[in-house]
Formats: C-alpha cells, sequence, structure tokens
C-alpha cells in the first residue's frame, strides 16, 4: 500500500511539473512536445529556473539513479531466483547469476547510446511494454482469476500468508477484500479497456506514434548493423535521398526548441541528434 501511494505521488508531481512547464513555454515554441521528449526540454528548464540550479541537477540525477536502483533489485533477483528454482545445483551461484544479468543487460542497453539510440529507444517504448504487456497481464488475470478460480486462489494465499483476523488485515490483506474486487471486476475492465484504446490509437492514421513515422520514414537506419543517422544514409549515392531539406519543418525544429530557452540552450532528443548531446 505504502509503495502504491509513493508510486502514484511520484507520477502526479513528475505530471505537474512537466505540463507546468509546459504550459510556461508553449507561447515560445511552435512545435509539438510528445513522449520521450517531454522531460529531456522540461526538467532542464524547471531546474535552470530554481535557485542553485546545478545542486538541484544533482538531486535528480540521484533520483533517476536510485529509480535505476530500485528496479535493480526485483528484476534480477527474481530472474536468478527462477534459474535457481528450475535448476537447484545453481543456488550457490547466486551472485554470479545476477552478475551476469547486469553484464548482459548493461550491453543490451549500450545500443540506445549509440547515434541512433533515440530511434530504438521510442519503437521499443511504444510496441515493446505498451499493448503486448498489458495484453499478457490480462491474460495472466483471466487464468488465475476466473479459470483456476479465485476461491482455490485465495486459499493459496492465506495457507502462506495466513487468516488475516484484524479488520484492516481483511480489507487489504493478500487475502483481503481490496484485492478480491481488484482482481475479479476493476483490473480486467481497466486493462481491457486500455488495451482497447491503444488498437484505437494505433489504427488511427492521423495519430500515428513516432515510432511508426521512424520505421516507415526510415527504416534502412534501424536495420539490424552500425547505427548511423538518417543523413549519414542519405548522403550514399546508392540510397534514395532522404534529408532535412526536403522537410523545412524537420530542418527548423531544433532551432525553435533552442529559441524557446534562455542561455544555455538546450537541445531536445532527435532521430537526427546523437544520444549524447541530450546528456549534455
Amino acid at each position: 500500500m505504502v509503495v502504491s501511494l509513493a508510486d502514484f505521488s511520484m507520477s502526479l508531481f513528475g505530471g505537474l511539473t512537466i505540463f507546468s512547464m509546459l504550459g510556461l513555454v508553449d507561447d515560445k515554441i511552435s512545435s509539438q512536445l510528445e513522449g520521450t521528449s517531454l522531460p529531456f526540454v522540461i526538467y532542464p528548464k524547471a531546474l535552470m529556473l530554481m535557485p542553485l540550479p546545478k545542486l538541484w541537477a544533482s538531486f535528480f540525477f540521484l533520483t533517476l539513479i536510485l529509480l535505476g536502483v530500485g528496479s535493480f533489485g526485483p528484476i534480477y533477483l527474481s530472474g536468478a531466483t527462477m534459474a535457481i528454482d528450475q535448476w537447484p545445483a545453481l543456488g550457490k551461484y547466486r551472485p554470479l547469476l545476477v552478475l551476469g544479468q547486469a553484464v548482459f543487460y548493461f550491453v543490451c542497453g549500450c545500443l540506445f547510446c549509440t547515434e541512433m539510440g533515440y530511434d530504438y529507444f521510442t519503437v521499443m517504448n511504444e510496441y515493446g511494454p505498451g499493448f503486448a504487456l498489458l495484453f499478457v497481464v490480462f491474460l495472466e488475470l483471466i487464468c488465475c482469476i476466473h479459470i483456476y478460480g479465485y476461491t482455490n486462489f485465495r486459499l493459496d494465499l492465506m495457507s502462506m500468508f495466513g487468516v488475516p483476523k484484524r479488520l484492516l488485515a481483511r480489507i487489504f490483506s493478500p487475502s483481503g477484500l481490496y484485492l478480491k474486487y481488484m482482481w475479479l471486476i476493476v483490473s480486467p475492465l481497466a486493462i481491457f479497456t486500455i488495451d482497447d484504446l491503444l488498437i484505437a490509437d494505433e489504427n488511427d492514421s492521423d495519430r500515428r506514434p513516432s515510432a511508426y513515422k521512424i520505421y516507415t520514414e526510415n527504416a534502412i537506419t534501424i536495420a539490424p548493423g552500425p547505427p548511423k543517422p538518417a543523413r549519414t544514409w542519405a548522403k550514399s549515392p546508392s540510397l534514395p535521398a532522404h534529408s532535412a531539406e526536403e522537410n523545412p519543418a524537420e530542418l527548423n525544429e531544433n532551432s525553435e526548441f533552442q529559441s524557446a530557452f534562455a542561455e544555455p540552450a538546450i537541445s531536445v532528443p532527435h532521430r537526427h541528434i546523437p544520444f549524447k548531446s541530450t546528456l549534455l
């Protein structure tokens, strides 16, 4: 319960910060800000307006580090636990299993630090954990609660955590009334509604996700191989020309963002900008 409230408070505070600052600079920016571009623009601007901006920037970096460390434990330890449950002989190598996962995911994450890293991240963010993850969770919920049966599932929980005796425990415990109605009614309806909205948004030709545009317009640049920016491919005489000169709006996009802010100028992550420049 505490973790859920803390997560909700963090999301609410982050949303208020982004959109309040977005309203402040809306009259200075003619381009549309959406998706992952928002934090790269709004958070640096908010930090610049605060007293002692370098101090608050350090706190913000520390916040991101703590979020990463907090995600590290449950994900990697659960992976090691599954491997040990399947092969008990690996129990004495648990630290090596966790270290191996960390190294593997670090190598995979280096892909997002290349010049095409922002494109890879956008494609995976919009087509990876969105609809697919919610659909898997929906199937798990249906199998556990409606096929296996909530009564059987509740008996299993009571055998592990004991029978709740206090009033609050009868409501908020793993076998309490709160989770019962969340699993039976609220969660299936919420997940089904969100998936339906995602499908409708995907089929709307006027509101294609940015990852769809990146893939269809620059498919050759995100193919397997050494990642290069689209302008580098456009210089090749053997490939069709595709550059910002054909799209004046795209050519002026970065200058519009930079002119919206006072010095020092803040660059916005874009598919033609190396990932390194978004961190400076």
